[in-house]
């Protein structure tokens, strides 16, 4: 994973924090705990292995043996960061995201967006694959043969909500180095 890539992200998660943001904890009021210079989310925490469903901190876990040790180590985020990354990619290939890849398309804001890689990546960074599997599938739906988003209709504040995410970070990371994720060696 290239550190522009890894940059580009902590640049819009924790720019301006102390220790290069990775001491950082922000507490959410309907996402908990968000963590260190990529701000991993529950979910992020959970998909890596850091947390149990319950909010626990997983002993076994791979990375730290406490909350503060992990935002303490800078190692142990960037480990983290690379194996959410990764099942996040593996998400979207086997769900077939891909073949959105060069497709263009004009997005709920009315913006021509491309679909990329690196794109897609950041965009599950932020909203979750599963967000980002969604949205590209509405897209391809409400455009049916055109590349003019149709219609709000029919989805809520919260799926526009977190559509803006994946439609911000497809149309920000479009053209941000890129290339297959592996652990960062420090």
């Amino acid at each position: 994973m290239p550190a522009e890539f890894r940059n580009e992200i902590a640049a819009r998660e924790s720019q301006g924090q102390p220790n290069h943001g990775y001491s950082v904890r922000r507490e959410h009021r309907q996402y908990g705990p968000i963590l260190g210079r990529y701000q991993l989310t529950r979910l992020a925490q959970m998909q890596v292995g850091l947390i149990d469903a319950d909010g626990n901190w997983r002993a076994d876990n791979p990375y730290a043996s406490s909350e503060q040790q992990f935002l303490d180590d800078p190692r142990a985020q960037e480990r983290a960061l690379a194996a959410y990354l990764r099942d996040n990619e593996r998400q979207l290939r086997d769900a077939g995201a891909h073949e959105f890849i060069g497709r263009t398309f004009v997005g709920i804001r009315g913006i021509s967006i491309t679909v990329t890689e690196v794109g897609m990546a950041a965009a599950a960074h932020r909203a979750g694959a599963q967000t980002v599997i969604a949205y590209l599938r509405d897209l391809q739906s409400r455009n049916a043969g055109t590349n003019a988003w149709r219609s709000y209709r029919g989805l809520g504040d919260t799926t526009i909500g977190l559509y803006n995410f994946v439609e911000t970070r497809l149309r920000e990371f479009q053209r941000v180095s890129y290339r297959r994720l592996r652990p960062l060696q420090l």
